[in-house]
């Protein structure tokens, strides 16, 4: 009688268990299919990446993951009650680890075709535009050809050292990060860096390098993407992209608003949302065709043969 007793009382928690509802936003579990609500039920905490010194993207303070893209991925997870259990390494030992499977998810990572062979990618999150960072002294518009017999300063992993191995005659100095590559500039020792803008005038800013300026942007039509940043998984996990793309398109507009605001300022809002590519063929294409429903009102017409 014991035991029977015993057995109907682990039943019944085992599926009372089973029953809890999980607090998923419901603008987004609408768009979440069976099997995507199962694998937040099942998986409840997902591994991140975190780094120690990507101001303001992603860095860490006494402990504590801190960043733009670390406060948008918890309110992803928040809206998909799911945890985050940030793991803190260097970026190279990130990405060593993340292709080992030890990571469920990367963040503030660029795309390229090799990337693209392994990695699945989220829709981008935020457009950057990368320009060349110089001392004040330097001309406003620089170009790879400038650079001739000259010295950059890269870090080793990042696509900016790509980039740079496309142009022989340009020797590469490498670096931990971007606070250690702007002394360095600052101090003579290197000629100019590769940088997303909006993070370089951040460091700038705070760590008030006065004799240093953003010069023009870098156009590069090539495969080295290094103008949007994206969340990513190894492909056999792409499920959880997926789902993040959904958080993110119904996430409020407002919420990434303040984001951008609270990290970057307000010169961030209100950017061209295409890239170099998209931008040029937008403006050789000057003309768009598309199709409508003549009879569709309110959501499109034709009235006194005007659409």
């Amino acid at each position: 009688m014991v035991k029977f007793l015993l057995l109907s009382l682990l039943l019944s928690f085992s599926f009372a268990s089973n029953q809890v509802d999980l607090k998923i936003n419901p603008d987004i579990k609408k768009y979440l299919t069976k099997e995507e609500i199962l694998y937040i039920k099942n998986k409840k905490i997902i591994t991140a990446s975190n780094e120690f010194d990507y101001e303001p993207m992603d860095f860490n303070v006494e402990g504590i993951a801190i960043g733009y893209s670390i406060d948008l991925l918890n309110i992803l997870a928040k809206s998909l009650d799911l945890q985050v259990e940030y793991v803190t390494r260097p970026w190279t030992k990130l990405l060593k680890d993340f292709k080992n499977g030890e990571l469920d998810l990367m963040h503030t990572i660029y795309k390229n075709s090799k990337r693209e062979e392994v990695f699945k990618f989220s829709f981008p999150y935020l457009v950057g535009e990368n320009a060349f960072i110089v001392r004040k002294t330097n001309k406003d518009t620089i170009t790879f050809s400038d650079l001739k017999n000259k010295k950059i300063g890269v870090s080793k992993g990042w696509l900016e050292e790509n980039l740079a191995n496309k142009y022989k005659d340009i020797k590469k100095l490498y670096f931990k990060n971007l606070e250690e590559k702007l002394n360095a500039l600052s101090l003579g020792k290197i000629d100019a860096i590769i940088s997303d803008k909006n993070i370089a005038r951040y460091y700038i800013k705070k760590y008030g390098f006065r004799n240093i300026k953003v010069a023009n942007d870098i156009i590069e039509e090539n495969d080295e993407h290094l103008d949007k940043y994206y969340f990513a998984t190894l492909k056999k996990n792409s499920i959880l992209i997926s789902i993040l793309n959904k958080a993110y398109l119904n996430t409020n507009i407002e919420d990434i608003e303040n984001l951008q605001k609270k990290w970057f300022g307000n010169g961030i809002i209100g950017k061209s949302i295409f890239n170099f590519q998209e931008q040029k063929y937008l403006d050789q294409k000057a003309l768009i065709k598309m199709c409508l429903f003549p009879n569709f009102i309110p959501l499109s017409g034709i009235e006194n043969n005007q659409p």
